[in-house]
């Protein structure tokens, strides 16, 4: 994972990690093995925002499952509607469900 993957898109009015980027890090593409490349953007979703929050607090970043690919936008919530907003959180309660399901795996291996 690299600020390389990071590329700004007026689409989503913010930057996005693309979904071609995260199968270039994993090695396979998401139509080969949907459940284990969820399993890994649930942990890179966890490094992404740790990184936000350590690098740039002041600037309320907050990454989020894209609604359009099996990637990430990283934008400030402020600049969404509240229908926007609502849609983001679904996306990352989604990841967030996935992510303490692998954990519990982990603690139990």
């Amino acid at each position: 994972m690299t600020i390389e993957m990071l590329e700004f898109s007026q689409f989503e009015a913010g930057y996005i990690i693309s979904q071609k980027e995260l199968e270039a890090t994993v090695g396979y593409r998401y139509a080969d093995n949907p459940e284990y490349f969820e399993y890994y953007r649930a942990d890179v979703y966890r490094l992404v925002q740790q990184a936000l929050d350590k690098i740039v607090p002041h600037l309320n970043l907050k990454v989020y499952p894209a609604l359009d690919f099996k990637g990430f936008v990283v934008l400030d919530p402020q600049n969404l509607t509240p229908e926007d907003l609502k849609l983001y959180h679904e996306q990352r309660n989604d990841l967030l469900r996935i992510q303490a399901r692998q954990d519990i795996k982990r603690s139990e291996l």
